[in-house]
């Protein structure tokens, strides 16, 4: 916790899990879905290609689709972060190590907090959705938020940041 993570490692799918991907799809079509659709679901959501893990988190990184209306022209990734433990995850600055360590510190993600109709909510995880490239131009900024770092390494009410010696964050007692 604090932002100080183990570096995470990929997962091999081997066997065990096309068994698993395999039963999952059997499921889905026990319960209506077609075989392509099934197959399909479990691509993106239950198996996708590229999955993580330290000693605390598993992490799985998949690309969405080029995005449309106001994110037209940019694409992204989701990063889906759960604790091993299965606890909540709860630590912004463990997101933010996560993010840093598979992307760089320059890219941007946000976390959407859906409309009630598009929520899932079926296991202690947290999406996070970085923005990869919009128009050609790596590591786009969102056009909200602020726009320069303000980071105060120890006061009252903020617990000390580990690498607060090592950067310009002010130093606040009291």
């Amino acid at each position: 916790m604090n932002g100080k993570i183990r570096p995470l490692t990929r997962m091999d799918w081997g066997p065990e899990n096309q068994r698993m991907r395999a039963d999952a799809i059997k499921e889905l079509m026990s319960q209506g879905m077609t075989w392509a659709r099934a197959e399909d679901y479990c691509d993106q959501h239950m198996f996708p290609a590229d999955v993580r893990e330290n000693d605390e988190y598993q992490v799985i990184v998949k690309p969405i689709k080029q995005g449309q209306g106001f994110f037209s022209g940019c694409y992204f990734q989701c990063i889906s972060i759960m604790r091993r433990d299965r606890k909540a995850v709860q630590d912004w600055r463990d997101l933010q190590a996560i993010k840093n360590q598979l992307f760089s510190p320059e890219h941007e993600a946000i976390e959407l907090y859906p409309a009630e109709s598009r929520v899932w909510d079926t296991q202690n995880q947290i999406h996070l959705y970085v923005l990869l490239d919009h128009e050609g131009k790596s590591c786009p900024r969102f056009p909200l938020g602020g726009s320069f770092r303000n980071c105060i390494a120890e006061d009252r009410w903020q617990r000390p940041r580990p690498e607060a010696a090592a950067t310009d964050d002010i130093a606040l007692k009291g």
